[in-house]
């Protein structure tokens, strides 16, 4: 496994959150997979050793939905290495250095 630091952020200003998380040591990884990982480590508050109960799993799996879902929808962005990932089978070459930030998108009120 290969850990990586993920900068999570709400809008351009909000703060940033710093997440670890651990994805397997291949050479690429998918988007759609960097995504469920990363919602993995959110719901398991990073301790990835954490067995997951039944009822858990069927919120796991609403999350991760969740997260697919609105990252096509432009409502979460992916950028890693300065680069914005844009389809959810894109392949990333990942290394222990490599900046992976979330931005989740905030609608405007009123519109």
């Amino acid at each position: 496994m290969l850990d990586i630091l993920v900068q999570d952020r709400e809008g351009l200003t909000g703060p940033v959150k710093n997440v670890p998380i651990q994805v397997p040591t291949e050479d690429k990884i998918t988007v759609r997979d960097l995504i469920v990982t990363r919602v993995r480590a959110e719901l398991s508050d990073g301790n990835h050793d954490v067995a997951v109960s039944a009822a858990s799993r069927l919120d796991q799996r609403s999350a991760e939905q969740h997260a697919i879902r609105s990252f096509t929808e432009n409502g979460l962005f992916v950028i890693v290495d300065d680069m914005q990932l844009t389809e959810l089978d894109q392949l990333v070459d990942l290394h222990a250095e490599s900046l992976v930030e979330f931005l989740r998108i905030i609608p405007l009120k009123g519109g």
